[in-house]
């Protein structure tokens, strides 16, 4: 493990020690003593099929920008596996696997694999963006910083060609390592915008982004009546939207302690505790741990012939397209 990757790893640890012990000197726990089984088997159900949807995005942009079609299996485990291997990889761990993974079984290039998560992330921020705008100007509720944050996100597929044009000016030299990366972020971008332009690759991950979005509300909602919190219909609104953009980072493992502590904030925007918006945290986070051990190890197992897992950890000093 690199030692970059070894500080993260650490630092999630520390988090995850810090939250537990704040949430246990303040008696947090206790919001989950009634919770049942059959609640939260309802809600990993829910979270499961937000997961389809995500293979479902997949499926249609290689099937409709590439011709290429993955299985049925990989439709359903691929965003599972994804999220494993946030955990295990330090940053961005689902992305390389995605792209390991594609490159090595349906032969996608490495710069198209990073591109379908690039797309998937526009259309996404593009969404929280909008809705963010629209419940501005709809609402009193929402305070200007939600139009601020909002406006850039549906930007952001511009606001990422005007950047990458302007880094494509540096003078660097070809042959070294800021020329290859260079080349790299440029090919990336390129190859995104033109998924960006495909009509019906737009409509259908709009479409299936949208569904998530509504699935994840109503996941919101169960773990708000799990947890008897009372949270009204602005309140996870407003959750929705910050926790949505808020995931699409990942900095340490699975955003692991970042996303309690994010969701803290965000619960005190809305009248509650941090502690409580941690627990809210947590119980998002089990129930898509629950689902990586049958389908997230399942898919890895049934895959060790295309890809060996040593090779998400020995990257470096591979060409650009191979990652």
């Amino acid at each position: 493990m690199k030692k970059a990757d070894f500080t993260k790893v650490f630092v999630a640890l520390v988090l995850v020690f810090g939250i537990f012990y704040y949430l246990n000197q303040n008696n947090t726990f206790e919001a989950l003593k009634n919770v049942s089984i059959a609640d939260f088997g309802l809600l990993t159900i829910i979270t499961f099929i937000g997961y389809l949807t995500m293979g479902l995005q997949t499926y249609f942009m290689l099937k409709e920008q590439y011709e290429i079609k993955i299985s049925l299996v990989d439709v359903i485990c691929l965003p599972v596996a994804m999220t494993l291997f946030g955990y295990i990889i330090p940053t961005n761990g689902g992305i390389i696997y995605s792209t390991l993974f594609l490159k090595a079984k349906y032969k996608v290039k490495a710069t198209t694999g990073f591109a379908l998560g690039v797309v998937l992330i526009y259309i996404s921020f593009i969404l929280s963006g909008v809705f963010g705008v629209i419940g501005y100007f709809l609402t009193d509720d929402l305070g200007p910083e939600i139009f601020y944050i909002s406006t850039p996100l549906v930007l952001s597929p511009l606001l990422v060609r005007l950047g990458n044009q302007l880094f494509q000016l540096l003078p660097f030299s070809k042959q070294g390592f800021l020329g290859i990366f260079q080349s790299l972020i440029n090919e990336l971008v390129g190859s995104s915008s033109d998924m960006m332009k495909n009509k019906k690759i737009i409509f259908l991950n709009v479409l299936l982004t949208f569904i998530y979005l509504l699935i994840t509300y109503v996941s919101f909602m169960k773990i708000n009546e799990m947890l008897d919190l009372g949270i009204n219909t602005f309140g996870l609104f407003v959750l929705l939207l910050t926790t949505r953009v808020s995931s699409l980072i990942r900095v340490l493992p699975g955003n692991i302690g970042i996303q309690e502590l994010y969701m803290g904030s965000v619960f005190k925007l809305v009248g509650l505790t941090a502690s409580l918006g941690a627990i809210f945290s947590l119980m998002w986070r089990f129930s898509t741990i629950v689902l990586m051990i049958p389908f997230g190890i399942t898919h890895l197992l049934l895959n060790t012939h295309h890809i060996k897992p040593k090779e998400f950890f020995n990257r470096k000093g591979k060409k650009s397209d191979d990652i």
